[in-house]
């Protein structure tokens, strides 16, 4: 799978691998310049799942003006039937902007042209009105709705 930065109008998706997601595990940003807040506690589940995995990267790190201000990535990767779950997440500072949205849409541009990738799923709580608005202008619909989540899909066939 390519491991090229994703570039959107105003982002970078930098790709990491299992190496650079160990060193951020310890608490070595090396040379990251990082906001306030990053890395968050749902960072450290995406690189736990990054360093572990040693191979195609999972997660990317999601850099404005040379500053790590999040980061997206699937849960695992596309499986067998071609599935593949999203997550993505900001910092407090830069939310609100439309930069989730930004990362969002160019992971899913991305991942279209990915021939292991049939579908994106992903998964909000039903009160996260930001993260569904997200996931609506990237051309995700909501398949189920239980327990509190709502559960998304996206083809990436045109």
């Amino acid at each position: 799978m390519v491991t090229a930065p994703i570039l959107t109008d105003r982002l970078v998706l930098k790709p990491i691998g299992c190496a650079q997601a160990a060193r951020i595990l310890t608490g070595d940003l090396g040379s990251l310049a990082a906001a306030a807040g990053w890395p968050q506690a749902s960072t450290i589940e995406g690189l736990r799942l990054e360093a572990a995995l040693g191979g195609s990267p999972a997660c990317w790190l999601i850099v404005r003006a040379g500053i790590v201000i999040g980061e997206l990535g699937w849960k695992g990767g596309p499986g067998p039937d071609g599935d593949a779950e999203i997550g993505y997440s900001l910092v407090p500072d830069y939310r609100g902007h439309g930069y989730a949205s930004e990362a969002v849409g160019g992971f899913v541009e991305w991942a279209r042209n990915q021939p292991e990738v049939r579908r994106l799923v992903a998964q909000t709580s039903a009160d996260n009105i930001a993260s569904r608005r997200v996931l609506e202008q990237s051309g995700f619909t909501v398949s189920d709705c239980k327990d509190g989540f709502f559960y998304w899909l996206r083809e990436t066939a045109s």
